[in-house]
């Protein structure tokens, strides 16, 4: 399995592209910005998010960003 990633990654890069990539590599990167970063939501999500916790007694100060 390790030479066929090493033959993989020895492809050309599609036009624009950066390097060659796996299936489910974007996937992995996405997952561990998110566990470092948190998951970005849209205001609109975040305030919906707000009025359901004040609704049931939460505090939902990290939903702020």
């Amino acid at each position: 399995m390790d030479g066929m990633i090493r033959d993989i990654r020895k492809t050309p890069e599609a036009k624009d592209a950066d390097r060659v990539r796996l299936p489910g590599e974007i996937e992995w990167e996405k997952r561990r910005a998110a566990l470092a970063n948190g998951i970005p939501l849209p205001a609109d999500v975040r305030a919906s998010l707000q009025s359901a916790a004040a609704a049931v007694g939460l505090a939902a100060d990290r939903l702020s960003q």
